[in-house]
């Protein structure tokens, strides 16, 4: 197989988000990346907050 696909999912918080890529392989699935990162406090009263 020329290129592999990464299967990605997206989690968001209101106090951070989290991204995760996973791609299969011959013995399964398998972690590829992820990210935590904290909410910015920057957006916070630009309405952006809930």
């Amino acid at each position: 197989m020329a290129f592999k696909t990464w299967q990605i999912g997206l989690h968001i918080q209101q106090h951070e988000a989290l991204a995760i890529a996973v791609i299969r392989g011959a013995s399964g699935w398998s972690l590829a990346t992820l990210v935590a990162t904290a909410a910015d406090e920057r957006l916070h009263g630009r309405g952006y907050d809930s």
